[in-house]
C-alpha cells in the first residue's frame, strides 16, 4: 500500500454527524485542507459553493480572468512551460474595493476548473499546503490545482516566508494556479506582488451598467423594472 493512503482523508460535514473516508485519489471538487501535525496527515473537508446561480457577467474582469485559465488549461502551454525548463503555474491577483465581486468571480473560475477535473483548495494554510503537495504528487502527480487566497494581505501579515515559497520558491507544483484576493493592495508588498509572483494583477472594479442589465435580467421575473434599477 502507498504510504500515503491511510492519511488520504476526505471529511464531509453534511451529515447528522462529520464522517471521514479514506480514500485513494481526491476527486474533482472544492476542498479545505487541514493539517495534523500529531498524525503527519491531512484531512480534505468537502466544500459547497455559498452564492446562488453564479453568472458570467459581459464585459467585466471574469474575461481576463478566464483568459488566463484558459491559456493555463492548454496542453500546448503546460508543454511550452516544460520545453523552456519552468514549472507549469498560473498566479492572479485580484485587487479592489469591498462588494466589487471579487469572491463570486473566484467562484465561477472554481467552477470552471472543476469541470476540467481540477482540484481546488480553498484558504489552506502554506504549512498545509505543503504536505498536500506531497501526498498529491504521490497519488496524483498530474491532477491540475488551483489554491484560492482571500485576503492575501492576512496571509502576507501572518505567514509571508511560508507564502514565498509556495508561490516560487521551494514548494513550488506543476499544474498549479492560484489566485488571490485583496480589498487592500497597498498591504502586498511590492516584492510580493511583482511579475514572476503574480503573471496577472487585476483591478475588480463594480459592474458597469451592461453588466448590471445582465445580472438583473437573470434574477428578476418583471424585466420593466430592470432599466430603471440599472441607472
Amino acid at each position: 500500500m502507498n504510504k500515503y493512503e491511510m492519511f488520504f482523508k476526505v471529511q464531509n460535514d453534511y451529515q447528522p454527524s462529520p464522517y471521514v473516508e479514506v480514500v485513494k485519489r481526491l476527486d474533482p471538487g472544492m476542498y479545505k485542507a487541514t493539517y495534523d501535525d500529531m498524525t503527519d496527515s491531512v484531512t480534505f473537508k468537502v466544500m459547497e459553493s455559498n452564492h446562488d446561480d453564479l453568472v458570467d457577467l459581459p464585459g467585466t474582469e471574469y474575461d481576463a480572468v478566464v483568459s488566463d485559465v484558459d491559456l493555463f488549461l492548454r496542453p500546448e502551454t503546460e508543454a511550452k512551460f516544460k520545453e523552456m525548463g519552468f514549472i507549469h503555474k498560473f498566479n492572479i491577483l485580484l485587487h479592489g474595493p469591498p462588494g466589487t465581486g471579487k469572491t463570486c468571480l473566484v467562484n465561477r473560475v472554481a467552477q470552471k476548473l472543476i469541470a476540467a477535473n481540477a482540484i481546488v483548495l480553498f484558504n489552506p494554510q502554506p504549512y498545509a499546503l505543503q504536505k498536500t503537495y506531497e501526498i498529491l504528487d504521490a497519488i496524483q502527480p498530474d491532477t491540475r490545482i488551483l489554491v484560492i487566497f482571500e485576503e492575501m494581505d492576512e496571509h502576507v501579515r501572518r505567514e509571508e516566508t511560508a507564502l514565498l515559497h509556495v508561490l516560487d520558491g521551494e514548494v513550488q507544483k506543476k499544474n498549479a494556479m492560484y489566485i488571490a484576493t485583496t480589498n487592500y493592495i497597498e498591504k502586498i508588498p511590492a516584492r510580493v506582488r511583482r511579475p514572476g509572483r503574480f503573471s496577472s494583477v487585476i483591478k475588480v472594479g463594480f459592474p458597469n451598467a451592461k453588466a448590471r442589465a445582465h445580472y438583473l435580467s437573470t434574477k428578476l421575473k418583471d424585466k420593466t423594472m430592470i432599466a430603471s434599477i440599472v441607472e
